[in-house]
C-alpha cells in the first residue's frame, strides 16, 4: 500500500534587513533624547535651582551648603541619577520583553544611554570634586538692606558675590543674634561667595549697627591681605586683653570658642567710641565704613 508523505517546511523565519534595524535604532536614538534625556536634565537642574534658593532663605541650610557644599551636591547628583538608573533598567527590560523587533531595538539603543550617562555623571562628580568653585549659591540681595549698606559707609559693589538678605529668625544661632556672615572659599583659598543675613524687625539706628557689623565681616574675609590681618589681629587682641568691659560683652563669643580676630574687628568698629581704640584701628575702621553714622554703646 502506498502512502503519502506530508512534507513539513523548514525553512528559517526572514530576518528583518541590516537597514530596518539600523532605521529603528535612529528612531530610538532620537525618541529617547526628547522623551527621557531632556526632560530629565530639566527636572534635575529644576530642583537644584530650588534647593540652592531656599538655602539663601534659610540659614541653617545656607552654612551646611557653605561648609559641605560639593559633598551634598555629588550626593544630590548621585542620589538623582541612581533613581533614574533604577527606573531606565525596568523600561529597557519591558522593552526587551516585547516581541516586535521595534521595542527590542529600542532596549539596546536604550542600554547604550545608561551607560553613557553613567560614565558622564562619574565624570561630572569627578570634575565638581576637583572644582569646588562649581557650586555656588544664587547671588540675591535686599534693596532696603544693601542701601542701609550705602548709608553706613559701605560700598555696594565690594558686594557682588554676597547675597543680602532679611531672615525672620536663627533658629539655631546666639540668643538674640541680629546678624551672621559666611563665606565660602574657591579651590585656590581665595574668598569666591558670601551669604550676610540680618534678623527682621530691628530698631532703624540698631539695624545699621548690625549691617555695619557684618559688612566688616565681609571685608576682612575677601579686601584686607595679610599683612593689614596681622597688623589688625594684634591690635585687637592687645585691646581684648586690657578691655574688662569688652570681655563681657563678647563672652558668648568666647566661652564657645568662637570669638575670632573678624569679631573683634567688627565689634570694636561698630559700637566703641575713639577713646577706647588706637588710632591705627580706627583708620582702618573708617576706611570701609562711617563710623559718624552709627550710634555707640559706649
Amino acid at each position: 500500500m502506498k502512502t503519502k508523505e506530508n512534507h513539513i517546511s523548514h525553512e528559517q523565519p526572514k530576518q528583518p534587513s541590516k537597514l530596518r534595524r539600523f532605521l529603528y535604532g535612529l528612531s530610538w536614538s532620537i525618541i529617547f533624547p526628547i522623551i527621557i534625556v531632556v526632560p530629565s536634565f530639566i527636572v534635575m537642574l529644576v530642583i537644584l535651582g530650588q534647593i540652592l534658593t531656599s538655602s539663601v532663605k534659610n540659614q541653617d541650610f545656607s552654612n551646611t551648603i557653605a561648609s559641605d557644599g560639593i559633598f551634598y551636591l555629588e550626593l544630590y547628583f548621585f542620589a538623582f541619577v541612581a533613581v533614574l538608573v533604577v527606573v531606565l533598567f525596568l523600561v529597557k527590560w519591558l522593552l526587551r520583553t516585547r516581541k516586535r523587533l521595534f521595542f527590542r531595538s529600542g532596549a539596546k539603543v536604550l542600554g547604550v544611554y545608561i551607560w553613557v550617562g553613567i560614565f558622564a555623571t562619574g565624570l561630572t562628580m569627578a570634575l565638581i570634586t576637583k572644582n569646588p568653585d562649581a557650586i555656588k549659591l544664587p547671588i540675591t540681595q535686599d534693596a532696603h538692606l544693601m542701601q542701609v549698606i550705602a548709608a553706613v559707609g559701605g560700598d555696594p559693589t565690594k558686594l557682588k558675590d554676597v547675597s543680602v538678605n532679611y531672615v525672620a529668625d536663627y533658629k539655631n544661632g546666639f540668643k538674640n543674634q541680629a546678624g551672621e556672615y559666611a563665606s565660602v572659599d574657591d579651590s585656590k583659598g581665595n574668598f569666591s561667595y558670601g551669604v550676610m543675613t540680618i534678623k527682621q524687625g530691628r530698631d532703624p539706628e540698631e539695624e545699621k549697627i548690625v549691617v555695619a557689623h557684618e559688612y566688616l565681616h565681609h571685608i576682612w574675609e575677601s579686601q584686607l591681605d595679610q599683612t593689614t590681618l596681622h597688623d589688625l589681629t594684634s591690635q585687637l587682641m592687645t585691646l581684648y586683653g586690657k578691655d574688662e568691659w569688652f570681655k563681657t560683652r563678647v563672652a558668648t563669643y568666647s566661652d564657645t570658642n568662637m570669638l575670632l580676630p573678624t569679631e573683634l574687628f567688627a565689634f570694636y568698629c561698630t559700637e566703641s567710641s575713639d577713646q577706647y581704640l588706637t588710632q591705627y584701628v580706627i583708620d582702618k575702621c573708617n576706611t570701609y565704613i562711617k563710623r559718624d553714622t552709627l550710634r555707640f554703646i559706649r
